[in-house]
């Protein structure tokens, strides 16, 4: 049946990056179960500090096996690797990897990492509000503070 919903799905139907992504996790926990994935404890960790200062609350997992009472609103994470995620209808379960939500990777060079990051910026042009959550391609998972402007040597530039 072409009308069918499909089984499983890519996150990009449910959560666009473009936009403020913290705020639709929000929304969405209330209507299913999220499970976000993180490659290491501590992006995981900073996860939590930006959904807690989000007022998000969040549950963490040890294992998927790991039955927890759902709650609305809640988001779980765990430490893992699935790639960028996918939507399970069956279960309506929203399954996010930290590579999508802040579409890092991590095989790239250390001289192509800021060629890409700049170019993905330019062609992106994401819109950041202080305290949104912000990905540094060598210092992970942050929060935006703003731009500065200050001077490298005699060199002057925002940062």
């Amino acid at each position: 049946d072409p009308d069918a919903p499909d089984l499983f799905s890519s996150p990009d139907k449910l959560v666009n990056r473009n936009e403020s992504w913290i705020l639709r996790l929000r929304e969405l926990s209330s209507k299913m179960r999220i499970i976000t994935f993180f490659g290491s404890r501590g992006q995981r960790d900073r996860f939590q500090e930006i959904l807690e200062n989000q007022g998000i609350p969040y549950t963490p997992l040890s294992d998927l096996q790991e039955t927890t009472p759902l709650t609305g609103g809640t988001i779980e994470t765990i430490l893992g690797d699935i790639g960028e995620g996918l939507f399970n209808a069956l279960d309506n379960t929203l399954m996010v990897s930290d590579t999508f939500l802040f579409r890092k990777k991590y095989d790239r060079s250390r001289e192509t990492r800021f060629r890409t990051a700049a170019a993905a910026f330019r062609r992106d042009q994401i819109r950041l509000a202080e305290g949104e959550p912000v990905v540094h391609l060598q210092q992970g998972i942050g929060i935006y503070r703003g731009l500065r402007e200050i001077e490298i040597g005699s060199i002057p530039g925002e940062f």
